[in-house]
């Protein structure tokens, strides 16, 4: 979790898309996009897209989230009608050495998460040595 170097942090976001019934391969399928994880269990799906692997987890969180909504620009249409039968958000890891630790996310980001109907969750750890 913690790479160790004083006042630093990590952190990455994912878009989260999970509901009943959601077939994760169908959904490759129909957003164009590789997920970095999916599972179905129980006649329930769920298929992500993170930032975990894509980005360097130092940068800022917003970055992160930056990151996921140039990815899904395109798909707006098609996230909104997800939405219909599926929950979907963008869900964040952020992680920080001092209880201290913080993030902002600038209005414009909100705003366009905003947009795509998407809530922002952020599961925040003050951790380590």
């Amino acid at each position: 979790m913690w790479n160790g170097e004083n006042g630093k942090f990590k952190c990455y976001a994912s878009l989260r898309i999970r509901g009943p019934g959601l077939i994760p391969d169908a959904l490759t399928q129909k957003l164009r996009l590789e997920p970095t994880q999916t599972s179905a269990k129980l006649g329930v799906g769920s298929w992500v897209i993170s930032t975990k692997d894509s980005l360097d987890n130092l940068l800022p969180l917003e970055t992160h989230i930056e990151e996921l909504l140039r990815i899904i620009e395109r798909k707006a249409e098609l996230i909104k009608d997800l939405q219909k039968s599926a929950t979907v958000d963008v869900f964040c890891f952020f992680a920080s050495e001092s209880d201290l630790g913080e993030f902002a996310i600038q209005p414009k980001i909100l705003l366009a998460l905003g947009q795509l109907g998407l809530a922002l969750g952020v599961d925040q750890y003050f951790c380590c040595d």
